[in-house]
């Protein structure tokens, strides 16, 4: 990471490793710690944790802890980065509003929000992989052909799992089996790591890439200058 100063302007440049593992990773580790925290120093908590709204007096020792946390030119490819745009940025709200919004203080929403998220993130996988197959780069050597793998493994897996959640979780609701609500926890905390790994990926993909970001002064304005009223006319020679 380099900086450099030069007649007002500020230009910063980053690996773009670096940034990788600062957007990918830390959101899952920070989330994986507040759960071993739970587990550690509230383990009381999640010995009496019960779904009071929806199956009074059902009890889980699986507590859910809110997540505060030069290509191709046709038209097929450039519509798959359009909709990647796009599920990029609903990925992001519904995160950050599954992780504000608990289950404590709107069921409705938090369902609502982890939805997007969960949808967002299968559709950002698929994506992905088909903007790095169609790309070229899957070509270029065997790094890369072991990453599409990878990505391919567990776009199937994560897809899946996603699905199962779909599937407990109202089995939950509709019976109070705890081993549904397990089944949940387990595939909903499975998730979280799939979605740190799957863009940490990016760390191997972008090995001696680097960003640059910069403040830079305003330009200036530039008036003009005043266009006369009237335009003499000169005679010919």
């Amino acid at each position: 990471m380099t900086a450099m100063a030069n007649d007002g302007t500020v230009e910063r440049m980053l690996k773009m490793r670096f940034i990788v593992c600062m957007g990918a990773l830390l959101p899952g580790i920070g989330c994986y710690f507040c759960i071993a925290y739970t587990y550690i120093f509230q383990f009381d908590v999640i010995m009496n944790f019960t779904q009071s709204d929806q199956c009074p007096g059902v009890h889980s020792w699986l507590y859910r802890r809110a997540f505060r946390n030069a290509a191709p030119k046709s038209l097929a490819y450039r519509r798959v980065i359009y909709f990647y745009t796009r599920t990029m940025w609903s990925e992001l709200v519904g995160l950050v509003a599954v992780s504000v919004l608990d289950i404590k203080c709107n069921f409705v929403i938090h369902a609502i929000a982890y939805s997007i998220w969960i949808i967002s993130f299968n559709f950002n996988m698929l994506f992905n992989t088909i903007l790095h197959h169609f790309g070229g780069i899957r070509e270029t050597s065997q790094k890369y052909e072991v990453i599409w793998r990878i990505k391919v493994f567990m776009f199937v897996t994560g897809l899946i799992l996603s699905l199962s959640t779909a599937i407990s979780y109202p089995l939950f609701l509709a019976y109070c089996l705890p081993q549904a609500y397990l089944a949940f926890s387990v595939a909903e905390y499975l998730l979280v790591g799939y979605n740190s790994f799957f863009y940490c990926l990016s760390y191997w993909e972008f090995p001696r890439c680097r960003l640059t970001l910069g403040v830079f002064d305003a330009p200036k304005k530039v008036r003009c200058a005043t266009v006369p009223s009237t335009i003499v006319k000169l005679p010919l020679a």
